[in-house]
């Protein structure tokens, strides 16, 4: 499979994957109170509907009126759909809001195939989700086909575009561990916030940047990411651990040999190893 493929497979699955109140366990809510959370969720932003437009889930919900798999993924492609036209009839005269509309496609559509593609409808969303996200990758700088080709083209790529590109001086920083064991309570003591002992659990993954002096008093930016620890969370965890990374292994006393074992397989850099972080 192409890195192409993977990186969009992977962005497609990871908006969908914790959203509690339309999971098997709640199955019991009826079809106006999941429209009424997930509408509440867009509107302030709630993880995991961040970046969706309020207007456009509310209009897709206009058409669902069951719970039905593919009148559910039907609602959600038909906005989709919209967004995804005019994008195309936009990338020559204006490519940024062509961009925009990509995004904006990529989103409903996966959304439209939540939680897994498990109807014909929903199989249709997903695979319309990739293809909205390849369109928006071609945005991307460098090309994700230079990206594909490895370390040594992504370096010619920026080499043919001149010498006046400056270094990056940025750094990731990763935090990981169990659930509730205090990496966002870590990171809010870096960055000088209170502690909160009632602080919530990290669904999905967080991010923080601060700005910093290096010894050589040149500024440069450390970016934090706050992995949540929930088990369901896991398997998508190894899409974003990288090599030439700060990790921050944090575990509680009660996670005994887990927690150890854990520790070490992050530590050597085996990311096939990171589902052995559980509570």
């Amino acid at each position: 499979m192409s890195l192409a493929s993977s990186l969009a497979t992977t962005l497609a699955l990871i908006l969908p994957l914790s959203f509690p109140c339309f999971s098997q366990q709640r199955a019991e809510r009826t079809i106006d109170e999941i429209k009424t959370e997930a509408i509440h969720r867009a509107e302030v932003g709630q993880y995991p509907l961040i970046g969706l437009d309020a207007g456009d889930v509310k209009e897709a919900f206009n058409s669902i009126h069951t719970r039905d798999k593919d009148e559910w993924a039907a609602g959600f492609t038909g906005v989709a759909d919209r967004y995804m036209n005019e994008a195309k009839s936009l990338e020559k005269t204006d490519p940024v809001k062509a961009n925009a509309d990509y995004i904006r496609a990529w989103r409903l559509y996966s959304f439209g195939r939540w939680p897994i593609p498990a109807s014909a409808g929903k199989q249709r969303s997903y695979e319309k989700a990739i293809e909205a996200f390849l369109a928006h990758a071609r945005f991307w700088d460098p090309p994700l086909e230079i990206v594909a080709r490895g370390r040594d083209a992504v370096a010619s790529y920026f080499r043919e575009l001149g010498t006046d590109a400056l270094p990056l001086n940025e750094l990731k920083v990763l935090l990981v561990g169990n659930g509730a064991a205090g990496k966002t309570s870590l990171v809010k003591r870096m960055f000088g916030d209170t502690f909160d002992a009632d602080e919530p659990q990290t669904h999905g993954i967080n991010i923080r940047a601060q700005n910093i002096k290096t010894l050589q008093d040149n500024e440069a930016k450390l970016n934090f990411w706050d992995f949540g620890g929930q088990e369901i969370m896991h398997a998508t965890h190894q899409f974003f651990l990288s090599r030439r990374s700060l990790y921050i292994i944090v575990l509680a006393g009660r996670a005994g040999q887990k927690g150890a074992r854990a520790a070490q397989a992050i530590a050597v850099g085996r990311r096939d190893r990171t589902s052995e972080i559980r509570h």
